[in-house]
């Protein structure tokens, strides 16, 4: 079985915890309440790309802290049509900047906004469709808005943050297995060639207390030579 439609739709909440619906009425059927959102289009990077861009033309809004929360795959002209439903917090929306058919085509019905408070206990009235999220809604409501509406509230679901780069590692210095310290480096020859001045020596800091070895020759002065 394959997919034959993918949707992408918000729980939309405000900052007042008040839920963003379409109240839907058409010609010959009762109204009822549907989730803003839509199809998802060949050209959308990704499921949630598909949802902004359905909420910028169907509500001229902008959202974020956008949250994959519930799922669906009725069936349908024998495959399955999946749809999307992300909670998210209405940063800002204009009515006027509303574009798409179903807003210019007397024949798809009306779509008016309405807001309805998620802290009310009037939400179960409401004919929300698919009846699936309605449920959904009225047991998770709650965690919904802490999710929309929390900053401190860890996020429902967060994409993995990429790795950094890696760094090489710097250059070690040699190591050595003897114990004698290393030998200081050569001083630079000085400017015009020939040797430079010598090393002055330590002095002899020897406290021994032997006696001086003569110098040699010294019973031939004495006339203790060879006997």
């Amino acid at each position: 079985m394959r997919v034959v439609r993918r949707a992408a739709r918000a729980i939309l909440i405000d900052d007042s915890g008040q839920l963003i619906l379409f109240r839907r009425t058409l010609p010959k059927r009762k109204p009822y309440w549907s989730t803003p959102g839509g199809g998802v289009d060949p050209e959308d990077a990704s499921v949630e790309a598909a949802l902004h861009r359905e909420l910028a033309e169907e509500l001229g809004a902008v959202v974020d802290r956008v949250q994959p929360v519930f799922f669906m795959s009725p069936p349908r002209n024998g495959g399955l049509a999946v749809s999307h439903f992300f909670v998210c917090r209405l940063v800002s929306m204009d009515l006027s900047l509303r574009t798409g058919e179903e807003f210019s085509n007397p024949a798809k019905g009306r779509y008016d906004v309405e807001r309805i408070d998620l802290y009310s206990k009037k939400l179960a009235r409401y004919a929300l469709q698919p009846s699936e999220l309605k449920t959904f809604i009225l047991t998770n409501r709650q965690a919904l808005i802490l999710a929309a509406l929390d900053d401190t509230a860890p996020a429902l679901h967060t994409p993995p943050a990429p790795l950094p780069p890696t760094a090489p590692l710097p250059p070690t210095a040699p190591t050595t297995l003897s114990d004698e310290p290393a030998a200081p480096p050569e001083a630079p020859a000085p400017p015009g060639g020939g040797s430079g001045p010598a090393a002055p020596q330590d002095a002899d800091t020897s406290t021994s207390t032997s006696p001086q070895r003569p110098r040699r020759g010294w019973w031939r002065r004495t006339g203790q030579g060879d006997a």
